[in-house]
């Protein structure tokens, strides 16, 4: 579902895409009908505008930029037949999470398996549903990237009358306070769920702000 909402935002603004598509359900879906039969299907795309696959190295081979929409927990299965080179291309992550085993967040797995540089890896997160998004509601949405420039071209094709993009340089705070706050949301659903009120929920809520803060900056490596 981000995945679809961030192409069809990619639309609003007369974007061509090139989209990798395993589930051959939603490929004919898109292919013939121009929806996502699966997630948000009231969407409609300009079919004119979107190059469906299910060949990834297709999809690598005819782009400059990479969006990385994929749940982090399937990542390198999606990738496993990737065999284009990505010298030259720029990975925007549009995930949230750790792949599994090797513990990293998605631009430390690119940096690591395909010696990528941090000039060339950057994120858009944000907090966002996707749904919303689709609809072109108001949402803020940041992109981080080591490189100004390359932010500021990847920023404004995100950028509609509704989707409003900041900008930072901080992929590591970015990522790693994605994967924090679904922890501390855990515990704020164990706490309702003990029957806590307001001002303990709201200590945790302030606990883990400050928690956050420290790791981070305890552990930022650049």
């Amino acid at each position: 579902s981000w995945a679809t909402a961030l192409v069809h935002t990619l639309q609003r603004n007369r974007q061509n895409i090139w989209w990798h598509i395993r589930n051959q359900e939603i490929l004919e879906s898109l292919q013939s009908e121009g929806r996502n039969a699966k997630y948000l299907n009231d969407i409609e795309f300009d079919r004119n505008l979107i190059n469906a696959t299910d060949d990834i190295n297709e999809v690598v081979r005819n782009s400059d930029i990479l969006i990385v929409a994929a749940p982090s927990a399937y990542l390198k299965d999606f990738l496993k037949d990737l065999t284009e080179p990505l010298d030259g291309k720029f990975i925007l992550s549009a995930t949230k999470g750790i792949i599994p085993d090797d513990y990293k967040t998605i631009t430390e797995f690119f940096r690591d398996s395909y010696g990528l540089t941090y000039d060339h890896l950057g994120v858009i997160s944000g907090p966002s549903h996707a749904e919303e998004v689709s609809r072109n509601r108001l949402s803020y949405l940041t992109v981080a990237s080591t490189d100004e420039d390359n932010g500021r071209t990847i920023g404004e094709r995100f950028s509609t009358s509704a989707i409003q993009i900041r900008y930072s340089r901080d992929i590591y705070g970015i990522e790693y306070a994605g994967i924090l706050k679904n922890i501390y949301a855990l515990a704020g659903g164990l706490a309702v769920g003990l029957g806590y009120g307001d001002n303990f929920r709201a200590v945790l809520t302030a606990a883990g702000a400050q928690e956050m803060a420290r790791f981070i900056n305890e552990s930022y490596p650049f």
